[in-house]
């Protein structure tokens, strides 16, 4: 997490960090390095928290669920991100209860300003998608967690 977030801090040119790493990261397209950010920052936080429930679960069950529990949490968190980058650019400050258009203020990259708004609603679906396939392979029950992807996709803050 704390990776990712030095990433967004050195996009946004707040932070320069010397390491050849992230010279690495940078030749690559841009999308592949506003992934990587967003899977070190929101991804990571999300997977870690969904990995928790799999300790419980694989208990339970007397499997183990961890693998499948970060998949989902990973895609989540990139759902999360994409929907943010695009309510980012497409709410108010009042609905949003925060500032619009501060990432392309600032030059940070996003999915809306590096694949456009219907890229990025292409590529929110796409995450939502994976999530749910995720979800599948482990708990066909688990409707919670299809809500869940439901609201972080069509959510207005």
């Amino acid at each position: 997490v704390c990776e990712g977030e030095t990433m967004d801090l050195e996009a946004a040119g707040d932070v320069f960090v010397h390491d050849a790493k992230y010279r690495i990261e940078a030749q690559d397209s841009e999308e592949a390095l506003l992934r990587t950010r967003h899977l070190k920052k929101t991804g990571a936080l999300i997977a870690a928290a969904s990995s928790g429930a799999s300790l419980y679960l694989s208990a339970q069950q007397e499997q183990h669920f961890f693998p499948l529990f970060q998949d989902f949490g990973i895609n989540l968190g990139l759902l999360f991100q994409i929907t943010d980058d695009i309510l980012g650019v497409t709410s108010t400050p009042e609905v949003l209860g925060k500032s619009v258009h501060l990432d392309e203020m600032k030059g940070v990259p996003t999915y809306v300003s590096v694949d456009g708004l219907d890229g990025a609603r292409a590529l929110a679906e796409q995450a939502k998608t994976a999530a749910l396939q995720t979800r599948e392979q482990f708990v066909e029950e688990a409707n919670f967690l299809r809500a869940l992807c439901e609201y972080v996709l069509t959510r207005e803050k």
